[in-house]
């Protein structure tokens, strides 16, 4: 047991390497039924993510629609902004503060001031038709980065939404 701590603690000492994220923080997912008619169950997906200011762009604006029995690369749906890219770093506000901190937003490429890194969040939404069908899920990939060349080729980010349009229901809104 003395062995596995031991073991634990030097590679906690030895790895001197920092890890940064570049791109992408988090999202979310969510929908309304737009049209509760059993043939047709159309509903607006709203996809909303997070990223880090002074990163790259997103490299993917679409949704997969993953059907039972079907593939979800062949079923992509495009999305469409809703507004523009807004900062949403919690920083302290007037008159909790004299003056509210800067940050390098609205990025990328834009220098950090004071060492605050900045939070964008983007708004995304489409429309889906799909009939009562039972479970179907709707996903997010964005694809990752190399930190050295800011590549494709890192671990992809995915999130996904399950919606039963058996049912007649709204998701929770974050």
């Amino acid at each position: 047991m003395k062995t596995i701590y031991f073991c634990i603690a030097l590679c906690c000492i030895l790895n001197i390497n920092k890890l940064n994220a570049s791109h992408i923080i988090g999202a979310d997912i969510t929908y309304r039924i737009i049209d509760t008619s059993a043939n047709n169950r159309k509903y607006l997906i709203t996809l909303t993510r997070y990223r880090y200011c002074g990163g790259i762009n997103y490299f993917n604006n679409n949704l997969k629609l993953i059907l039972p029995g079907s593939s979800p690369d062949n079923l992509s749906i495009p999305t469409i902004a809703f507004g523009l890219p807004k900062e949403v770093t919690p920083l302290c506000d007037i008159p909790d503060v004299v003056a509210k901190a800067q940050t390098h937003c609205p990025g990328p490429n834009a220098p950090e001031i004071n060492g605050i890194k900045g939070v964008m969040r983007e708004v995304r939404t489409a429309e889906i038709t799909v009939g009562k069908r039972g479970w179907i899920f709707v996903g997010y990939n964005e694809g990752g980065r190399n930190p050295i060349t800011t590549a494709a080729g890192g671990p992809n980010f995915w999130i996904q939404c399950g919606i039963n349009t058996d049912y007649i229901n709204n998701s929770f809104v974050f």
